[in-house]
């Protein structure tokens, strides 16, 4: 079926909008964001003298099943800073995600490429501001993974160079995240089963590449880096209730309570709504929408996925959590698309789905105000050194997430040094490591409330505070000076007894 001009037209104003916001902000408000830009820059870095990175951190070359961004950023390090190169990995994987979701659509439920406008209100979803940069990457991998083993079932010319191009896209889904890996080869071999179960032997080639170094890596760094593979299931609610992040709408287990961001429930609402419109329409017109079978394949497969795979792997991986992304793709594909015959409602959703952007641009100027004070306050710490974060106040205005629970990786990515907190000091799936434990009593990233002078400041140069707290601002006044003072941002050093 023929792609139409207004909604090439349509999505690529909306995605230019869209990434407008990464390339216009220095800072995103992405909670994990700092810890990997913080790996990238040890691995471009690592030997600059003013940073004297192997002081306090080793590294390793990335291979494992969580590289792709920092291969990106090792390719690109001597043509961009990483904060570009970040940029660029991001715009890539969102343009390259309403692609692939657009051309499954064609594919698998033709007659559907207008949900293709409201899919891209997916982009800037709870995973955004998460900051899970390599599993967002793996994304439009995983759709066009199911395109093309669809195209191979089906199609007997070009078996060759669709065999290469679906190999290629499992070695980066493989290279970007392991859990959408899984997922991917879950989903194929469902697609085989359902529909050409004769032809299931024309997947065993394109995952020979991956599985190849998969098994290689399971053999030597595999052994090392995974140290248990402990599964645990959520309970029911809990996995069900994970299908609502992508449309922000989540159960915070630090305060006890569901958070759902407003103004992204009302755009849902409005889309909701321009969707139940569309569906009166089809009453009175004679076109219909062909079913889409082999999507509700796949909307089948994630959700047993989510419910019946466990919650969490190795103490971490958890199915569920990135199951319900591809859950809220095919559930946009298979409402109804009726809307786009309507001018009238076909104007609102557009306006809609501009509006979302919109809004996350005035949030994203509060936070960068914010991160302005913290750039503000570290330039007051000396270079490389040890310093132990408390931030009880992790938030920012209009975020829902915590974007500031990672802020002290800042420090160590402009200026060298190490915090207790960073994830070199235990994920063994980063490529760099922390070198020895610096802080052997920091009470924890987050007990950081529960922070006591007496009991947690040894090895501590300089202390990096936001909160509210009287009792911990007095405990630190009683023993360290203040060094600065810039927005909600404290700075308290030297330590006196490090």
């Amino acid at each position: 079926m023929p792609i139409r001009t207004r909604h090439v037209i349509t999505v690529s104003l909306l995605l230019v909008e869209a990434l407008g916001l990464i390339w216009w902000f220095p800072y995103l408000p992405m909670t994990d964001l700092p810890e990997h830009m913080l790996a990238a820059q040890v691995l471009t870095h690592y030997d600059a003298p003013e940073m004297e990175y192997p002081l306090f951190i080793s590294k390793r070359f990335p291979w494992n099943p969580y590289s792709s961004y920092f291969l990106f950023t090792l390719a690109l390090g001597p043509f961009l800073s990483v904060a570009n190169a970040t940029r660029l990995y991001l715009t890539i994987g969102m343009v390259l995600t309403i692609a692939s979701v657009w051309c499954w659509i064609q594919t698998q439920a033709p007659g559907r490429d207008a949900q293709v406008i409201p899919a891209t209100l997916l982009l800037y979803g709870y995973f955004f501001y998460l900051g899970l940069i390599n599993f967002l990457f793996s994304i439009p991998f995983f759709f066009f993974s199911i395109v093309l083993s669809w195209r191979l079932l089906h199609r007997d010319n070009k078996r060759w160079s669709t065999t290469g191009l679906l190999s290629l896209c499992l070695l980066l889904t493989y290279l970007s995240h392991i859990v959408t890996y899984a997922l991917c080869g879950l989903m194929v071999i469902a697609q085989c089963l359902f529909f050409r179960p004769r032809r299931l032997h024309l997947m065993i080639l394109p995952f020979v590449p991956s599985i190849l170094l998969l098994l290689v890596y399971s053999i030597t760094d595999g052994r090392h880096a995974v140290t248990t593979m402990t599964m645990s299931w959520d309970p029911l609610l809990e996995r069900a209730g994970t299908l609502l992040l992508p449309f922000n709408i989540f159960h915070d287990l630090f305060a006890g309570r569901w958070v759902y961001d407003s103004a992204a429930l009302i755009v849902w609402v409005f889309v909701a709504i321009i969707m139940a419109g569309g569906s009166l329409y089809r009453r009175y017109s004679a076109q219909k929408t062909q079913p889409a079978f082999p999507v509700w394949v796949t909307l089948a497969v994630v959700l047993a996925s989510t419910f019946l795979l466990p919650s969490n792997i190795s103490g971490g991986l958890g199915v569920a959590l990135r199951a319900a992304y591809f859950t809220a793709f095919a559930l946009i594909i298979l409402l109804p698309a009726d809307w786009d015959r309507h001018s009238g409602l076909r104007l609102l959703m557009i306006l809609t789905c501009a509006a979302w952007p919109a809004v996350l641009a005035t949030r994203l100027m509060a936070f960068t105000s914010d991160m302005r004070d913290l750039e503000r306050a570290i330039s007051h710490i000396p270079p490389r050194q040890v310093i132990q974060p408390i931030i009880t106040d992790p938030h920012s205005q209009g975020l829902p997430t915590y974007p500031f629970q990672h802020a002290a990786a800042w420090y160590s990515y402009y200026k060298g040094g190490i915090s207790p907190y960073v994830f070199a000091s235990w994920a063994d799936h980063f490529p760099v490591r922390v070198r020895r434990q610096f802080l052997p009593h920091a009470p924890g990233e987050w007990q950081m409330k529960h922070f006591d002078y007496q009991a947690n400041e040894t090895g501590t140069d300089y202390f990096l505070v936001r909160t509210h707290d009287e009792r911990i601002l007095a405990d630190l006044t009683e023993h360290v000076p203040l060094t600065v003072e810039v927005g909600d941002w404290r700075v308290f050093g030297p330590n006196k007894h490090p």
